[in-house]
């Protein structure tokens, strides 16, 4: 019998979240006789690759890895599990994130609902504590807007994507020269085509929000790597450098729900973290 989905889940270094996510998957309720999760390692040289080994071992019909250890780059690992991929549709998500018990079947409903090739879910986030520090509040309000990434500039993040195999094999995989942007890329060459990509809100995962100045400033410096090469590539449609880039960010002193000392905070980073985007892509 043919699969009717294919999850495709990356990862790197990331043992204990894996496990977390396949938890979820393991709890869908979706029939697990119609879908087959893929763990595609980018070659983690820590306990991952042990951690995955188990849930195959254990559930050997359901969970299977594939290693990408040649290129570094998530792009990379989810084409190697696409290359093995049974269902007739793929549906991605990453290791740190944590499926809602209805995303499969969700995200499949949505796209058989619309007649759409492919769809975005919809991305909270989850924070350490009840409260979410000034970091994870800056994260979880500035990233991930899968809705206005579809109506705005058509992709999906591929933290909650699904689409239909054919349009891999018609468009072909994921750029795998990209550490960044590789979604944005592979969503705009589908709907520049008139592929119909639909934002689906009651498919969820959660993402967890980062929590230290660390994370924040290296997942920024990788979104700026990503745009400057798309836009050397001349793939750049959003997110050019204008003289807008270089007005003070003050959105964040609007909050109504932070203290004075909290809002400067955000302040200073917000203003630090678009002068490290800006001089990544102009240097």
């Amino acid at each position: 019998m043919s699969l009717v989905a294919s999850i495709i889940v990356p990862v790197y270094n990331d043992a204990q979240n894996i496990n977390v996510c396949l938890e979820a998957l393991l709890h869908q309720t979706y029939s697990k006789n119609n879908f087959e999760v893929i763990v595609a390692d980018n070659g983690s040289n820590d306990d991952t690759q042990n951690t995955v080994k188990w849930y195959c071992r254990n559930y050997r019909q359901f969970i299977h890895m594939v290693i990408e250890d040649e290129i570094q780059s998530s792009y990379a690992a989810r084409n190697k599990g696409i290359q093995v991929a049974k269902g007739k549709i793929l549906a991605f998500t990453d290791s740190d994130c944590v499926p809602e018990p209805q995303w499969i079947e969700a995200g499949l409903r949505a796209l058989k609902r619309e007649n759409a090739t492919c769809g975005a879910g919809h991305i909270s986030f989850f924070f350490e504590s009840d409260q979410p520090n000034v970091y994870e509040y800056f994260d979880s309000k500035r990233k991930l807007n899968q809705k206005a990434f579809v109506q705005s500039a058509g992709f999906g993040a591929t933290a909650n994507f699904f689409s239909t195999r054919r349009l891999f094999e018609t468009y072909g995989l994921f750029r795998n020269d990209l550490i960044s942007g590789g979604d944005y890329e592979f969503g705009r060459r589908l709907t520049q085509k008139n592929e119909k990509l639909i934002y689906i809100p009651d498919a969820i995962v959660k993402h967890p929000a980062r929590s230290t100045f660390s994370k924040i400033r290296k997942k920024s410096k990788r979104i700026a790597i990503g745009q400057k090469k798309l836009e050397q590539l001349g793939l750049l449609a959003h997110g050019r450098i204008s003289w807008r880039n270089w007005l003070p960010q003050l959105d964040c002193l609007k909050a109504k729900d932070l203290t004075f000392l909290k809002k400067i905070h955000l302040l200073f980073l917000a203003n630090y973290l678009q002068c490290v985007n800006l001089f990544r892509r102009i240097l």
